[in-house]
């Protein structure tokens, strides 16, 4: 939705880019993270924003959570390289700094698989 909403903000701005096609044909997360490795402008600005909402989220677990460390799949672990820099500038700024300073933050090693692991997990301990 966040990606969504920045893009359609730009085109009431007058942007007529790829990602316009993309939101067309159905956007999707994969989508941007791939226009972003390419180097597409405004796909880099959506995993800007992402990368600072992601820090402010892991700020609040850390802070009431303590956790020795967090593991996070999905984009994250397509667009590390995208998202580290600027989750890590938030995570110092907002974190609790004893709390951020022992907590590990890492990518899934599961890869983009974690979703499907998650969802057999739960089906098959909830029926």
């Amino acid at each position: 939705r966040l990606g969504k909403s920045i893009i359609e903000k730009e085109i009431e701005n007058g942007y007529n880019g790829i990602l316009v096609n993309d939101l067309v044909e159905g956007l999707t997360t994969k989508k941007i993270a791939n226009r972003a490795k390419e180097g597409e402008p405004l796909a880099l600005k959506i995993i800007e924003k992402s990368a600072e909402k992601l820090g402010q989220g892991l700020a609040i677990l850390i802070d009431i959570l303590n956790p020795e460390a967090i593991v996070i799949g999905s984009i994250f672990t397509r667009c590390e390289d995208l998202f580290r820099d600027t989750m890590q500038t938030i995570l110092e700024k907002e974190a609790l700094s004893i709390s951020y300073k022992r907590c590990r933050v890492l990518k899934a090693e599961l890869g983009e698989s974690i979703g499907d692991y998650g969802a057999l997990f739960t089906a098959t301990n909830e029926y």
